[in-house]
């Protein structure tokens, strides 16, 4: 099969579009706020370390992990697609999706050391959405240019997210709430669209269109 730029650009988009650490700035601002700079850095580095595995291991077993329980890709690619739709809608109505965290989560979570682990890593970077992402992208091409840019596009949007983290603070006071929310939105639209483009390539597969 052969590869596009157009088609490599579109993948890294993609992931930087469910990932989001644009628009998770308010959240994840929540839980450091009151942290100290050393404490901060600290955090947002073992939080995109942590989510960075999380993200290679499902790219490379994901598939095979499935299999196990006798999930083919296509129906893999219809049930990732609908779920990614429905993170994307709940984006457009600028709400964070309940896939991301509950208020229970949040209270609970702010109680305890390992907030780099769990809630920050998973699920709020490396959520169901992206795990879902990587998966079906990583087993969309066999060519070994593909895999390894899958993997590549990892550590690159990884890299981003860390970056807006250590910044997060001065990004959320210049960008404010209303510049935040528009740029979620916007992201929720590109997830729309790919999980809609996802759907009917799994219909496809199973033969159903």
């Amino acid at each position: 099969m052969t590869i596009e730029i157009t088609d490599l650009l579109t993948f890294l988009l993609g992931l930087f579009a469910i990932v989001n650490p644009v628009g998770v700035i308010p959240i994840y601002t929540s839980y450091v706020s009151e942290l100290p700079p050393k404490m901060k850095r600290y955090i947002a580095r073992k939080t995109i370390i942590v989510a960075t595995i999380i993200l290679v291991v499902f790219a490379l077993f994901g598939y095979y992990i499935f299999l196990l329980f006798g999930i083919t890709y296509g129906a893999f690619k219809i049930a990732g697609g609908l779920l990614l739709f429905k993170i994307g809608f709940d984006m457009l109505q600028a709400r964070h999706p309940r896939t991301k965290h509950t208020e229970e989560e949040y209270r609970e979570y702010l109680e305890r050391e390992e907030l780099a682990i769990t809630p920050l890593a998973t699920p709020l970077v490396a959520g169901p959405g992206a795990i879902t992402t990587v998966v079906v992208g990583f087993y969309s091409n066999p060519t070994f240019i593909w895999k390894f840019w899958v993997v590549v596009s990892i550590v690159i949007i990884m890299a981003i997210t860390y970056v807006i983290f250590l910044y997060s603070e001065p990004l959320l006071s210049r960008l404010g709430r209303s510049g935040v929310l528009a740029i979620h939105r916007v992201m929720g639209l590109l997830i729309t669209a790919i999980a809609v483009e996802m759907v009917f390539q799994g219909l496809q597969m199973r033969g159903l269109i």
